[in-house]
């Protein structure tokens, strides 16, 4: 039995037995070992006895949850020693099952490699296609990390080409899922405008106000005055 059950709501408590049964230390269902695997992460904070459930679960399953959960776990270091390889590999192999927050973190690994401080190797071609996919596949964060970059264009970065038009594409299928900084940028680029984007007052006033209603909804980001 896992310890400290007795502190947990007594419904919480049953489900949780339940896994623990199904899960029948590793051998049995995959969704439930997950499940134990959670609660002693999220409950628990036991990033050290999660992390084994994790790496059983996603060594016998390639199940895509705990594969990303272990991932997780290797980028911050919790449970394991911390590990950016490891982790590239966890999110690849959950990302090649379908899961797409796996696929948004494996892109933003490749994205920024080693000048971003991860210690992989930068592949932005591969990075800004599983970008895409994983946005048109509805992760808003993906949208918005592949815009971020088409809007980024340093002088000694030649590995693409500042699109700003791509750009706002993405920033309104990462809007349109309720992803408040693609909203928050869209208003500022009608603001200022952009190459091939003329200034427009009315889609500013239009995505500044989807900004506010999901910072009211979210406080997640804060309008900031002056744009």
């Amino acid at each position: 039995m896992i310890e400290g059950l007795q502190a947990i709501d007594p419904e919480y408590e049953e489900r949780m037995l339940a896994f623990e049964m199904d899960c029948d230390k590793g051998k049995g269902d995959a969704w439930a070992c997950h499940s134990v695997g959670e609660f002693l992460a999220v409950v628990k904070g036991d990033y050290n006895k999660a992390a084994k459930v994790y790496t059983d679960n996603c060594a016998k399953y390639s199940h895509p949850p705990s594969c990303f959960n272990l991932g997780r776990l290797y980028l911050g270091g919790r449970g394991v020693p911390q590990s950016d390889a490891r982790s590239l590999k966890c999110f690849d192999t959950s990302c090649k099952a379908g899961h797409g927050m796996a696929c948004h973190h494996m892109g933003l690994l490749l994205l920024y490699g080693k000048d971003g401080g991860y210690d992989v190797s930068k592949d932005v071609k591969k990075a800004t296609g599983i970008l895409d996919k994983a946005c048109r596949e509805g992760i808003p964060d993906s949208c918005y990390a592949l815009a971020s970059h088409l809007l980024r264009q340093l002088p000694e970065d030649k590995s693409h080409e500042r699109d700003a038009l791509r750009a706002k594409g993405l920033l309104e299928q990462g809007c349109a899922r309720g992803h408040g900084p693609s909203c928050f940028n869209l208003a500022v680029m009608h603001k200022k405008g952009d190459t091939g984007i003329p200034r427009n007052e009315q889609e500013f006033e239009k995505y500044k106000k989807v900004t506010e209603d999901l910072v009211e909804q979210t406080g997640a980001l804060t309008w900031k005055k002056g744009h």
